[in-house]
């Protein structure tokens, strides 16, 4: 069943991803430690497990 006529994509799109990595990064040099723990999170999660130099 398609999804109704006027409602939103389940996954965001790229340029909202963008958005809202600028809006971690924000809140991370604000001094928010869950947002700059998350930033590390997704750092870790994007590189091979070999790479990520004992982290």
């Amino acid at each position: 069943m398609p999804r109704p006529k006027g409602a939103k994509n389940a996954k965001p799109s790229r340029r909202e991803v963008a958005s809202y990595y600028a809006m971690l990064r924000s809140a991370a040099d604000a001094g928010d430690v869950k947002a700059a723990a998350e930033l590390i999170r997704l750092s870790c999660s994007e590189q091979p497990e070999n790479k990520r130099h004992g982290v």
